[in-house]
């Protein structure tokens, strides 16, 4: 049974590869165990351009697949993530933890959350002469780049306005340099 939800020509974010085109639709055989099936090609938007096969009735697959979002949604979101705080966690394993969920959980909202946390935490800490941890400097990396990517397309801006974007729309903008 397909899960057609997609047509040609859209945009979707899939998993972490990424803004892919939907190039395609089409039945073919990819495996001879599975024989044919309907599958959404994508190709990938940007430097790392490959193709991904996702076929139409795996929901796991399909379920990694969402629309880009659109201007609307990523000012809504920055707006409650302007109202809300995470609070700075101690241990750093468990900090790890949590962030990695973030991360992986890919929820917009957790995201900007995170990225504000690990902003202030960098402004406390320079203020005496320390940083933030490479691990906390790579998950913040991460971060924005997942951010970065969707938002540049999605606002049509380049990358290197997106944190001061960003942090102009949490009231962030004092922060100004990148970690």
């Amino acid at each position: 049974m397909s899960l057609i939800k997609y047509n040609v020509g859209e945009y979707v974010v899939y998993s972490t590869s990424g803004i892919c085109r939907i190039t395609d639709i089409k039945n073919m055989t990819l495996s001879p165990i599975i024989g044919e099936r309907n599958y959404y090609i994508l190709e990938q938007i940007g430097p790392r351009a490959s193709t991904i096969y996702v076929a139409t009735d795996n929901e796991t697959l399909c379920a990694k697949m969402r629309y880009v979002l659109g201007e609307k949604e990523i000012k809504d979101i920055l707006r409650r993530a302007k109202d809300g705080c995470m609070n700075w966690i101690e241990d750093r394993k468990e900090r790890f933890r949590a962030f990695h969920d973030i991360l992986t959980g890919s929820s917009h909202e957790d995201l900007i959350l995170m990225i504000s946390c690990i902003y202030l935490k960098n402004k406390e800490l320079s203020e005496n002469k320390k940083k933030i941890s490479d691990s906390d400097a790579s998950i913040l990396h991460s971060a924005e780049k997942i951010i970065r990517e969707e938002f540049t397309f999605a606002l049509g801006i380049s990358a290197d306005e997106i944190g001061p974007f960003i942090r102009r729309e949490l009231g962030l903008s004092e922060i100004t340099e990148e970690i």
